[in-house]
This record gives structure tokens, C-alpha cells and sequence, in this order.
């Protein structure tokens, strides 16, 4: 890790593992620590791990403590974040019920406290929650492959939405009041996925955009963290196509490629204020 006008030889190391790289890692809303999946030696049980880039290593090691906030004999899935506190599904220690089933937390960074938010009696494949962390929907999938999207109510579970297994569709991100989501799904039409926004409560949908050259699925969807507005579609054809939908977002864009001539620009991280945006590139 550097600062921005910092050389890459007074860079401070985080993790420095020989036997199992980091393949996923992001930084936690607030900015304060570094966090990070990994399992042992492939047994695909990952747990999620939080460095302070801030604090000094031990006495004889090389990089700061990474702690485990999961500790689960099962994998471990990080998601929606708010500051401070990471949701996350895994089965750990003494209360694992089933192998294949995660419950829900909610889990402190700072402390490792974890919450036990919801039991998974229901045989839920993943969660879909809005911030801060209240779980909204959730996805399973059946017997024969089929996928469907419930809605949580105080009851339980009801199904609002589903696709066969022909096809796609899975939540991606709830609009600014909560009150629907953008959902891709290529439901009736098996050739090409689109983006959608779809009303929980009636079950109804409307189209947001599909491939302007109908060639290729849809891709992805940016939305701002501070206003939650969609600020930007792509899709992956030869090179990647974005279509912006915020000009200030478009400027950043367009300064990053001047810098950057002839690569992939992909943003992925922004200040919290959205004045600066980190970035991926690719050749």
C-alpha cells in the first residue's frame, strides 16, 4: 500500500502469504481497514480476514495482524457493507447445523462482535440487503435448477420473481428509495440479459436498458454511494462499452483515459465524497 504521490519502493506491505494468494480484497466503507477472502491451502473454505494498514507489525514480523472476523469451518461470504460492519453468511464452530447452508451476521470490524441476524431454515442461496444492512430479498435455487427471488417479509419468505434454469436473473442494486430494484434477467427471452427495475410489492417490471447493439448481455451497472442513482451501464463486446448517465462521472472517466491512452478503464473505488476515483486498467 502507497499514497498517491508515494513511490512504489516506500510502498508498506499488508499480507505477504506464500501458500495461498489473496484474489479478493476491498477496503471498508469508512476507509479504516483493508479486508480480504481467503481459504487454507484450497480447501474452498474462505474466510473474510481485516488488516489496520495503520498499525505497525509485531515484534519479528514482516506485515500488520490480519485478523479473522469469520473464524468458520465453511465458507464465509462478505457483502453489503455500511461503516463499520460487514454482512456476511457462513456456519462457524460449535453451530454449524448444516455444511451447506450459511446463516446470516452481521459483524463488527473493529471488535469482531458478530450478530446473528437471520438462521437459514429455508435453504437461501444469498442475500440481497439495502444500507445500512437490512435484508430485503433473497435467492434460492431448486431442485431442478430453477432460480427464485423472495421478498422478506416479518413472516418469511415470499416468491416475487423467478427464471428457469435456462435462464438468468438475480438482483444487482435498490433504487434510492428502497422501494424496487434493478435486476438483470433475460426471463422470456433467453438470447440476451437486460437491466430492469422491478416492484417487489406488485411484481411488476420495467426495462432500463439492454445492449444499445443488441450483441452481447448485459454487463454491469455503476450507482453513486451518495445519492444511489445509476451513474453508468456497460457491456463486455470486444472492448468494454460504457454508457454514462451522470456527466460529472463521465468527466472523471474521460480525464482517466487521457492519462491512460489505450487501455481499459474500469472505476472501482471512489473518496466518499465521489470527488476522486480509483480505478483498474487493462492493456
Amino acid at each position: 500500500m502507497k499514497g498517491v504521490n508515494d513511490s512504489y519502493a516506500n510502498a508498506k506491505l499488508i499480507t505477504n502469504d506464500t501458500k495461498r494468494p489473496v484474489t479478493n480484497y476491498f477496503w471498508s466503507r469508512d476507509g479504516k481497514y483493508i479486508l480480504f477472502a481467503q481459504d487454507q491451502l484450497g480447501d474452498e473454505n474462505f474466510n473474510v480476514y481485516a488488516v489496520d494498514p495503520a498499525s505497525s507489525p509485531a515484534t519479528g514480523q514482516e506485515v500488520p495482524t490480519a485478523r479473522n472476523l469469520t473464524a468458520a469451518k465453511v465458507s464465509a461470504r462478505s457483502s453489503t457493507m455500511c461503516p463499520g460492519i460487514i454482512l456476511t453468511s457462513f456456519t462457524s464452530g460449535s453451530t454449524i447445523r448444516d455444511k451447506a447452508w450459511h446463516d446470516l451476521y452481521r459483524v463488527h470490524i473493529s471488535t469482531g462482535q458478530r450478530e446473528l441476524i437471520r438462521q437459514n431454515s429455508e435453504r437461501i442461496a444469498g442475500g440481497f440487503s439495502t444500507t445500512p444492512v437490512i435484508l430485503r430479498l433473497a435467492t434460492r435455487t431448486t431442485d431442478k435448477g430453477d432460480t427464485e427471488i423472495l421478498r422478506v417479509d416479518p413472516a418469511g419468505f415470499t416468491q416475487v420473481y423467478s427464471c428457469t434454469v435456462f435462464e438468468t436473473c438475480g438482483p444487482v442494486h435498490f433504487n434510492k428509495d428502497n422501494s424496487k430494484v434493478y435486476m438483470e434477467t433475460n426471463k422470456g427471452a433467453p438470447d440476451l440479459t437486460r437491466l430492469v427495475l422491478f416492484d417487489p410489492a406488485t411484481k411488476t417490471e420495467q426495462l432500463v436498458e439492454s445492449d444499445p447493439l443488441n450483441r452481447v448481455d448485459f454487463g454491469s451497472a455503476t450507482f453513486s454511494d451518495v445519492t444511489d442513482e445509476l451513474v453508468a451501464t456497460s457491456y463486455v463486446d470486444d472492448r468494454t462499452r460504457i454508457y454514462w448517465k451522470d456527466k460529472e462521472w463521465e468527466n472523471d472517466y474521460k480525464f482517466l483515459q487521457s492519462k491512460l491512452p489505450g487501455m481499459e478503464i474500469q472505476p472501482t473505488s471512489s473518496t466518499n465524497d465521489e470527488k476522486a476515483l480509483d480505478a483498474r486498467r487493462e492493456q
